[in-house]
């Protein structure tokens, strides 16, 4: 049994060993500055969507709407001997294409966190209901000696919990409004 596990352990440094390698191998690769070098095309589809792609523009993609742009080799990603050294590197923010990629790259980011937060923002009204509703049926069904009192209780208990849904919705509500001003601008192009 114990050379089993002496084996198997041997067998796992092996395998991470050789995915720190290929790692290693995969970031000098894209580090290259040779990469950054070529041709890209942006495709623009018929409802204005953007696809950055290294070959020619696919069908569906009208070619009249399609851009070739040519990347000089000292736009892209510049590493010098002494700054790969000392892990420095710079992208130049002149390139079109990259400002375009990432200005695209950025809308899709806050499309996908604004269709989040207002599914949370529904979540949130369910689990409000689920939570206060059978907090309400049981004040309504309070009766007997000392039920007033009883009673307050439980309407504390609902001020409470509706305060923190409150809290809650606000902050997903000014998530919401802070992802479609961005949202705004980056679409009037400011």
């Amino acid at each position: 049994m114990e050379t089993v596990m002496v084996l198997g352990e041997r067998v796992f440094c092996c395998l991470r060993a050789c995915a720190i390698g290929v790692a290693r191998v995969v970031i000098l690769l894209l580090l290259s500055q040779a990469l950054w070098a070529g041709e890209y095309y942006v495709c623009t589809d018929a409802n204005g969507k953007k696809l950055f792609s290294q070959t020619p523009c696919p069908a569906g993609y009208p070619s009249s709407q399609s851009q070739h742009y040519d990347v000089p080799a000292n736009t892209g990603v510049s590493l010098s001997p002494a700054a790969a050294d000392a892990g420095e590197r710079s992208i130049s923010v002149d390139n079109q294409g990259l400002q375009e990629m990432t200005t695209n790259n950025r809308r899709i980011e806050l499309q996908r966190k604004l269709a989040q937060a207002q599914q949370a923002l529904t979540q949130l009204s369910q689990r409000q209901a689920e939570v206060l509703t059978p907090l309400e049926q049981t004040r309504d069904g309070i009766a007997g000696n000392n039920a007033n009192n009883r009673r307050q209780q439980v309407k504390d208990q609902i001020i409470a919990k509706k305060a923190e849904f409150d809290d809650e919705r606000e902050v997903l509500n000014n998530s919401i409004a802070a992802y479609r001003t961005e949202l705004d601008q980056l679409s009037s192009g400011h």
